[in-house]
């Protein structure tokens, strides 16, 4: 993440103690990995969210759930609140078809789920402006690729224009400034209605992770000018 990117001058300001790693790509990346391992131990806040959803629908399961995918945690604890969900009696054994989208120049999970690999190997030089899904090597990789398969999901990637231009199509028809990263999704389904890997009856979930506020970087337009009246 960029230094002088709003997220991360927003962390600095809330008293955050986020850092800046130098130094070569690959210690960059076992940094990132440690601090990502310490988020795995709280994946509870996109299960909240599911929960939430699951109640609105009246606790009937969807078919599917729509995920974008960086260090995995968050898909990771949908499964496992679905599962807890179970054992309260909420919901039976049905589960929805897990999907993960990641962006086309760091996408680990989905070139190892193509090759049916169980782990996913770093991604060497990845390239993303979306911050929240440039994750070269994911944490809980083997566990997402398990659910994955499990759940009869799949995984596909999105260009960060597709990602953008989402951002704009959910702000314009939704009237939700969306992260990127929502906008990934938002791109992705439109390609998986498009292969019709997901039929126009089926309940689907799609998950924003973000607000667009935090990537002000992003996104440009400019104002309309209007001229005074008899100027």
């Amino acid at each position: 993440m960029s230094t002088k990117s709003t997220k991360a001058r927003h962390k600095r300001f809330d008293g955050h103690g986020n850092v800046r790693i130098d130094g070569h790509p690959r210690w960059r990346l076992i940094c990132c990995t440690c601090g990502a391992m310490s988020k795995a131990l709280n994946t509870h806040n996109s299960p909240h969210a599911l929960v939430k959803k699951f109640e609105q629908l009246g606790w009937e399961v969807p078919d599917v759930v729509v995920y974008p995918t960086g260090g995995g945690t968050g898909l990771v604890g949908i499964w496992k609140a679905l599962e807890e969900l179970e054992q309260l009696g909420w919901i039976g054994s049905r589960r929805p078809r897990m999907i993960a989208v990641q962006t086309e120049g760091c996408a680990p999970i989905v070139r190892a789920f193509e090759k049916g690999l169980d782990h996913a190997p770093a991604v060497e030089n990845a390239r993303t402006k979306i911050s929240g899904l440039r994750v070269p090597a994911a944490v809980a990789d083997s566990i997402m690729l398990g659910l994955i398969r499990r759940s009869g999901g799949t995984a596909l990637t999105v260009s960060d224009d597709e990602a953008l231009e989402g951002m704009r199509e959910i702000a314009s028809s939704e009237g939700v400034f969306a992260a990127p990263e929502g906008g990934a999704v938002w791109a992705g389904i439109k390609k998986l209605v498009d292969r019709k890997a997901i039929d126009p009856d089926e309940r689907v979930v799609l998950m924003n992770t973000g607000t667009g506020l935090k990537y002000g970087e992003l996104v440009s337009f400019e104002f309309p000018v209007v001229d005074r009246v008899g100027s």
